[in-house]
Order: C-alpha cells, then structure tokens, then sequence
C-alpha cells in the first residue's frame, strides 16, 4: 500500500514537472531556424522565427540579440535598439551586444549613445579593433560638431556685437540729430532775444 502511495506521488510530481517545464529543444530549433533565415539574409523570415523562440523562452539572451541583428538589417532601428538592450541587460559582458546597439544608436545619430555602447565594447574587450575604429569615428564627428557649434556661436556673438554697435551708433545719431534740431534752435533763439532786449 505504502508503495503505491509513493509510486502515485511519483507519477503526479512528474506530470506536474512536464506540465510546468518548458521545452528547450523546441525553442532551441526555433532559434537555429532564425539563425539559418538570418545567415541567409532573410530577415522576415529570421524574426518570425525568433519571434516564436522568445515566445518559449523568453530569457536567452542570445535569441533577443540574434533577432536585434534581424531588425538591425532591416534598418528597424528602434526594435532593434530595443531588443539588444534586452540582450544587454540579460548579458551585458557581451561585446558584439555593445557594438550591434552602438550601430543601431548611430543608425540614428544618437551619436553620445553609440559612443558610450562603443566606450563598453572597447572595456569588455579591450583588442577589439571594431570597437576601437568606431568608439574614434564617433569621438571625432563628436569633437568636429562641437568645434563647429563653438564657431558658430563665435560667429553668432560678433554679429549680436556688431549689431548692437550699429544700434549704439543710430541712437547716438539721433540723440545728435535733436540736440542739433531742438537744443541749438531754442539756445539761438534765446541769445538772439538776449541781444535784442
């Protein structure tokens, strides 16, 4: 008796664990599937692949990067900046996660976000010369658009100043102008009535 008692909670115990568990080798040829799409270049086929294997199993890093590569492709830079941040919070001692975002961020000129995907990239892997090329590309397209911001605001100044001078210069005009066209008139006239009387 006693041992059928065990061999139920056996039984039970194991259906619940088959119930609950879920199923890598699935997810796993879901995945391969979009890896063979994506290698091949077809990237609609790749992310409903991927897709589905986030579906199953939503904590592989590797699927969320794999499919951010997809989107990267498919110039979705937003969805792919969104899933390879995913993958960099489940794994963030990957390079090639730092340096896919870091090209998706420039895709779209977030230049100070790239840089700093590119700056981690070069940390976690320091020999990585892709990284490198790319951290120095942003770093001085960065550097050229504040040079060129500080001369324009140079060159922004000296046209305020010398506007501002001009407007110095016609006020001064007309300050003169009345002076001449009232105060002299009424200084004559009182120095004429002077003499008369």
């Amino acid at each position: 008796m006693k041992s059928y008692y065990v061999t139920m909670i056996v039984m039970i115990l194991w259906g619940l664990g088959q119930v609950f568990a879920q199923s890598p080798p699935e997810y796993q040829l879901l995945h391969q599937k979009g890896r063979t799409a994506l290698d091949s270049a077809k990237y609609e086929e790749a992310l409903v692949f991927f897709d589905q294997a986030i579906h199953k199993m939503p904590y592989y890093s590797q699927i969320w990067f794999d499919r951010g590569q997809a989107k990267l492709n498919l110039q979705d830079y937003q969805g792919a900046i969104y899933d390879l941040s995913v993958a960099v919070e489940k794994n963030p001692y990957k390079t090639q996660m730092y340096l896919q975002r870091g090209l998706a961020y420039r895709a779209i000129q977030y230049d100070e976000l790239a840089l700093a995907d590119f700056e981690q990239a070069t940390q976690i892997s320091p020999n990585n010369t892709v990284a490198k090329q790319y951290f120095q590309e942003i770093d001085q397209k960065i550097a050229q658009e504040i040079q060129a911001d500080v001369q324009n605001n140079n060159e922004n100044l000296l046209l305020i100043q010398s506007q501002n001078e001009y407007r110095r210069q016609i006020r001064r005009q007309r300050r003169n102008q009345i002076i001449c066209n009232t105060a002299l008139p009424v200084g004559v006239f009182l120095l004429l009535n002077r003499w008369v009387w």
